[in-house]
């Protein structure tokens, strides 16, 4: 019997809903936000320290409620906040360039208002010897296709960019940062990453004997 250890996994989780209630939340809150231009992101434009969800929390209750309840399923345990948050929008030819996040374990993007035209989200292979083509790594971007009414989360640390939007319909999405609590269940032991793989669901001993990967 062989036994697979999936060791430094990049796993994305997509949380999607049907929920006509949580659609008119966000349609409340992108009305809100172009009145107040520093909440939101036009066009890839710069703007740090953004939490929309503490800012408009009372006009998000069942949004919230299911976001939270995703990030749970991904991380693993409830130890974490939302460290920042902030509106997208995105006219015609407006796109994100590649970058990551810092300060950061999790990061994602709830899309609201998103159609083919929109284009992927683009992910860049993490393997810094990507570039060599060697051992096989011969793909160096992965397309995930992007859905209105469902959530994206990923480890902060992986690139990504966005196609641009074809579309004369405004890409609109909500970006979003989940830092954890040093200490508590999560980081070093992968938990963050979700309980997706076997190296995770389980310790395993270092070759000084002490175990990894155990919640203490």
């Amino acid at each position: 019997m062989n036994e697979v250890l999936d060791l430094f996994p990049t796993r994305l989780n997509i949380s999607r809903h049907d929920d006509s209630v949580i659609v008119d939340e966000i349609n409340h809150l992108v009305v809100c936000c172009e009145k107040e231009e520093p909440s939101f992101n036009f066009n890839a434009e710069q703007n740090d320290n953004i939490n929309l969800f503490d800012e408009y929390r009372p006009i998000l209750p069942v949004f919230l409620t299911w976001l939270t309840d995703a990030v749970n399923e991904y991380v693993g345990h409830e130890h974490w906040r939302f460290s920042e948050s902030w509106l997208n929008i995105y006219t015609k030819n407006g796109s994100q360039p590649i970058h990551n996040h810092k300060d950061c374990q999790v990061s994602g993007c709830y899309y609201h208002q998103t159609v083919e035209e929109h284009g992927d989200l683009i992910t860049h292979n993490p393997n810094s010897y990507i570039n060599l083509d060697v051992w096989g790594c011969t793909w160096k971007t992965y397309p995930v296709k992007t859905y209105p009414q469902s959530a994206v989360m990923f480890p902060s640390f992986l690139m990504h960019s966005t196609e641009n939007n074809m579309s004369d319909l405004p890409k609109i999405s909500i970006g979003f940062n989940v830092a954890l609590e040093r200490g508590k269940q999560g980081g070093i032991s992968g938990q963050w990453l979700g309980k997706h793989t076997l190296i995770h669901d389980k310790p395993y001993n270092m070759l000084d004997g002490k175990s990894y990967g155990q919640s203490e």
